[in-house]
């Protein structure tokens, strides 16, 4: 997939333009380029991969989330600290990053002080950093708020950082700085999407949810949270 070029709007100060001023129709980005394939953007800052494997971000920066090696807001892009061109996939959370390497390895970086970067210990880091255990077989990375969600090629899915509300699924409300597996676990996890509660889907096709539901996000007929993964209301083999 190659985009051509990536348009921004919105929010100043994170559409990497150069400049800080909000727009409401799409534009640019400084440096302009038609190499993009893959972009994240979170509420304070942006991330994109080329289809050279290299990372580059920009925005708010006050947490490291920009891996930059400082703490310095940026309104146009920059390459990451360390470079490397095998970088195949990005997202953005609320004040961290999580990134996959075309070896299977997951770097974080940030904002660490629930335990979002997953590598053992809650201190924040602003260039990046591989998780704990190093593992080389993550193939899925969801960064949210205050936690992040992998799957690995095995089908597994594992998760760390803020668990208010059972947000990480594990059967607990106690937060955790390095990942670890949800209730149940499972190897037939292929699809992935988190904010303040859960979604994931199955190679079986069933959809499961957990965390926070006080508006009924869970979809199961509820407004009770629950902390670990249950199907939705009415269940079904077909979701995508």
């Amino acid at each position: 997939l190659q985009i051509s070029p990536l348009l921004t709007w919105g929010r100043g100060g994170v559409l990497g333009d150069g400049t800080t001023v909000s727009r409401r129709s799409p534009g640019t980005i400084a440096g302009a380029g038609t190499n993009w394939c893959q972009v994240s953007a979170s509420c304070f800052h942006t991330a994109a991969i080329k289809t050279d494997g290299t990372l580059w971000s920009w925005g708010f920066n006050a947490s490291g989330q920009l891996g930059d090696g400082t703490l310095v807001n940026k309104c146009s892009p920059g390459t990451i600290v360390g470079g490397a061109t095998t970088w195949c996939q990005v997202d953005t959370g609320g004040y961290h990053t999580a990134a996959i390497k075309t070896d299977g390895t997951l770097w974080t970086w940030g904002c660490n002080v629930i335990g979002q970067l997953g590598d053992g210990t809650t201190v924040s880091r602003s260039s990046p950093g591989t998780t704990w255990g190093s593992y080389t077989n993550w193939c899925k990375i969801v960064s949210s708020n205050t936690n992040t969600f992998a799957i690995k090629t095995d089908g597994t899915l594992w998760t760390w950082g803020c668990n208010d509300c059972g947000s990480l699924g594990d059967g607990t409300e106690t937060n955790r700085c390095s990942p670890g597996t949800i209730a149940g676990g499972g190897t037939t996890w292929c699809k992935l999407s988190s904010r303040f509660h859960s979604a994931a889907i199955k190679t079986d096709g069933t959809l499961w949810t957990w965390g926070h539901n006080c508006f009924g996000a869970l979809g199961d007929g509820t407004t009770v949270s629950r902390c670990s993964p249950g199907t939705i209301f009415g269940g079904g083999t077909t979701w995508l």
